[in-house]
């Protein structure tokens, strides 16, 4: 069994990306029929990274295997193994996955259904190919099913939550839901982002039908001291924006540094009555959280462990670590104030939540592009691009990126009458990017849904996924001016290029894409296109703080190689340094020692005794022994630092030879025995095609039976056509029939210039003889077409016959 070794520019060929072998097309995504009725399309992410475990979707199969194997085994042909995850609740159409933030749990999702997998540790997968059987459920069967009119538009992972088990769920309807995967069954949290519908009597308000339609959502990142963190946006088709807030999950896990700047902020600022009361309320809760805490820690282990395993209905496969109830340090939970612990309504007075927007552009997007009135907004994002500027992309179908910064802080507001009203908040859109799309595809772009997603390292980089491939984005040219807080009216563009391209005839949608940075592969982007083709670049870290190290040049001397360095070609190898007999050699202090300064007086003394004396000779002389270890050590050290260096510059030599060896390679002469093995080679080639073509000449098979009997009944036809003596052929009876029509026709006519002046024939007289000259007309045509047709087949018969003779 063959292996090879794993790297980046192998992933693409890996069996993990074969199609498989039911699926619809391998140029275009399977689609369901149900698809093709939403009004906006959905967006694809089929494509996931675990750490050192990719997951890839195929249709209704989910496929995992781990890249970061000593090697990947070559199979009959397929590179690397693959397991295919089988649960109960995985019989849809996937159109895109998301693991959450432990890498525990993974998201399903289709048009209208989702299903949560427990992955399988990363032992289980990449051994063998095969089936792996995982716990799987279905999220809420009764609102989300295969029938459901209303499409899953997104799907998202919240941060902030306990074991990382809060799913929230966006529908194009506007309704926002949270599921805490431990009961599944019915939301925790359900909030409406879209207004309220008009009423029959406006009939003469005209309502935009993309308005009523979302797209996309995200959580703002944590970048604030105020309730912008807690605060989601909701896209609309048409480019509304809704916010709602503050919103964190039904068991999360919050920054205590966000509670203590919450309440510094209402101490300068005042948001009204209801957003104290819900400060207060956190604030509450984390000083019960703290005593609890102190209660706890007197309990047993066992005990704490018995506790812990009353709650959670994934079972066994989800419980993998033992310490998945300690708090992450500097973290607090917490619960919504008006919701209980177990999720139901909380005792006392709790104002809903109000919805903000859709909040106003100042100074507003450029319309470019595609028609204004016809471009659809598909995702949003909310990023810290730092210079404590929280970043808005909203990317449109058409090739348009909005990009801007919050202007205003997010307030919080309730449907509450005794709430002070507050102006609402706003959005200065910086720049309005357009991307390349081809202009000769114009199905491709109606059902294109760009993505947007951040970069692992750069805060400043964000990827534009859509149908013609991947696009990169750098705000850091204005972000650093905006950071800088000069007054500068013109602000420079960001940067951007398209890192992947799959556009072509025809095209091939991108439906995954990611970047990551782990120590397998490095830092690096990754693409999966709808035809199961991978594309992978390698990106640039571009950090300040990495030192970039340069070989200095150094002169290309041609040494001749001795015969030691040639038995040992490396210097650490001819003398290796012994760090274990190093470290033995400078042990702690001798107990003797310790013994022998503690008999030492430190008060002052007037006269000095012979026991004195010789207990401070026995200090020196241990001080001393080990000073000279320490020397030693030390000397030890510099000499394999001076082999270090000698080794790098032996290294460095060895490189320049390669170096001017391939330039030897690239010279005239490489280049003249080259063009000499071309012309050899095809010289060969012409006197090969000389030998086929006389072999083929000389090969005369002999005839068969059927071959000779077909001759045979050839011959028969042709004497039946020409005839034997006195042209008794049909070829030569037709002439004689259509020469004798030439000597008649000329008294014929005549003869029917003559009767035309005479009484015409009556009808009946006049229909026979129309009918019979009709037949015969017929019947002559029919005969000519099929001597026509013998002659034709007559002529190649004789061809043929010639050729074999």
């Amino acid at each position: 069994m063959a292996s090879v070794v794993p790297s980046l520019p192998l992933l693409s060929s890996h069996s993990i990306f074969i199609p498989p072998t039911n699926s619809k097309s391998i140029h275009a995504p399977c689609l369901d029929y149900t698809e093709m009725d939403d009004p906006v399309p959905l967006k694809s992410s089929k494509m996931a990274l675990r750490d050192k475990d990719l997951i890839v979707a195929h249709g209704k199969e989910i496929r995992m295997t781990s890249i970061a194997d000593d090697n990947w085994d070559v199979v009959d042909g397929q590179l690397g193994r693959y397991k295919s995850l089988v649960g109960k609740d995985l019989g849809f159409e996937v159109q895109s996955i998301s693991i959450n933030g432990n890498g525990r749990l993974l998201a399903v999702v289709g048009r209208s259904q989702v299903s949560v997998i427990v992955l399988p540790k990363s032992g289980r997968v990449g051994l063998t190919s095969g089936q792996l059987t995982v716990k799987s459920f279905a999220v809420d069967r009764y609102q989300f099913d295969a029938s459901a009119s209303n499409a899953i538009t997104k799907v998202l992972w919240h941060p902030w939550a306990q074991q990382h088990t809060s799913l929230w769920i966006l529908s194009a309807d506007g309704k926002l839901r949270e599921y805490d995967v431990l009961s599944p069954e019915d939301p925790a949290q359900t909030f409406s982002f879209l207004p309220s519908a008009p009423t029959s009597g406006s009939r003469f308000s005209a309502v935009d039908p993309l308005s009523r339609y979302a797209t996309s959502f995200s959580f703002s990142p944590f970048s604030t001291s105020d309730f912008g963190p807690s605060v989601i946006h909701v896209l609309c088709a048409n480019g509304d924006v809704h916010t709602m807030g503050p919103i964190i999950p039904l068991h999360a896990e919050v920054p205590i540094e966000w509670i203590q700047a919450l309440r510094l902020t209402l101490e300068r600022e005042d948001f009204g009555q209801a957003a104290r009361e819900w400060v207060d309320d956190l604030i509450k809760q984390v000083r019960d959280e703290e005593d609890r805490m102190e209660r706890e820690r007197g309990v047993s282990d066992d005990a704490m462990s018995r506790t812990a395993s009353r709650r959670g209905s994934l079972g066994p496969a989800y419980n993998h670590s033992d310490d998945k109830n300690e708090v992450e340090e500097g973290k607090v939970r917490l619960r919504p104030p008006h919701l209980t612990t177990s999720g139901g309504p909380a005792p006392g007075r709790h104002a809903p939540l109000a919805r903000r927007g859709p909040i106003a552009y100042d100074p507003a997007p450029e319309e470019i592009g595609a028609d204004i009135d016809e471009d659809i907004a598909s995702d949003i994002c909310l990023f810290d691009a730092g210079g404590e500027q929280v970043v808005m992309a909203v990317a449109w179908a058409g090739g348009r990126v909005d990009l801007g910064v919050l202007v205003d802080s997010p307030v919080p507001k309730w449907h509450d009458p005794k709430e002070k009203k507050t102006e609402e908040a706003s959005i200065a859109i910086i720049e309005s990017v357009l991307l390349y799309l081809p202009p000769n595809d114009p199905e491709t772009v109606s059902t294109n849904a760009p993505l947007i997603f951040t970069d692992p390292l750069h805060d400043h980089l964000i990827y534009i996924q859509h149908s013609f491939g991947v696009d990169t984005i750098s705000v850091q040219p204005w972000i650093a001016v905006l950071a800088d807080d000069n007054d500068t009216p013109d602000l420079p563009s960001s940067s951007v290029s398209r890192t992947i391209d799959s556009t072509g005839i025809p095209a091939k949608p991108i439906i995954g894409a990611f970047a990551f940075c782990n120590i397998a592969f490095g830092y690096a982007l990754v693409a999966l296109a709808s035809s199961c083709q991978l594309a992978t670049v390698e990106l640039e870290y571009k950090g300040t703080d990495i030192a970039v190290v340069e070989i200095p040049p150094i002169a290309a001397e041609k040494k001749p190689v001795s015969d030691k360095e040639q038995e040992n070609p490396s210097f650490l190898a001819t003398k290796q340094l012994d760090f274990a007999a190093l470290s033995k050699s400078l042990q702690p202090i001798h107990p003797d020692l310790r013994s022998l300064c503690r008999g030492v007086s430190i008060s002052p003394i007037n006269t000095i005794s012979r026991d004195m004396l010789r207990q401070i000779a026995e200090i020196i002389s241990h001080v001393q022994t080990r000073i000279q270890a320490v020397r030693k050590a030390s000397q030890a050290i510099e000499n394999h630092l001076d082999l270090c260096a000698k080794e790098f510059t032996r290294q460095i030599r060895l490189v320049v030879q390669t170096r001017d060896a391939l330039s030897e390679l690239r010279e005239s002469k490489s280049e003249t025995r080259v063009n000499a093995m071309l012309s050899k080679q095809k010289a060969l080639g012409e006197r090969l095609d000389e030998v086929v073509r006389s072999l083929t000449g000389r090969y005369k098979p002999e005839l068969g039976e059927r071959e000779k009997r077909w001759f045979d009944e050839l011959d028969r036809i042709y004497n039946r056509l020409k005839g034997g003596h006195g042209n008794t052929g049909l070829l030569s009876r037709t002439q004689s029939v259509q020469e004798q029509l030439k000597s008649l026709k000329p008294a014929l006519s005549y003869q029917a210039r003559f009767d035309s002046n005479e009484e015409g024939l009556g009808e009946n007289e006049v229909l026979p003889l129309g009918n019979a000259l009709q037949k015969r007309s017929e019947q002559i045509k029919k005969l000519l077409r099929r001597l026509d047709a013998l002659n034709v087949r007559m002529d190649v018969a004789m061809d043929e016959r010639e050729r074999e003779r």
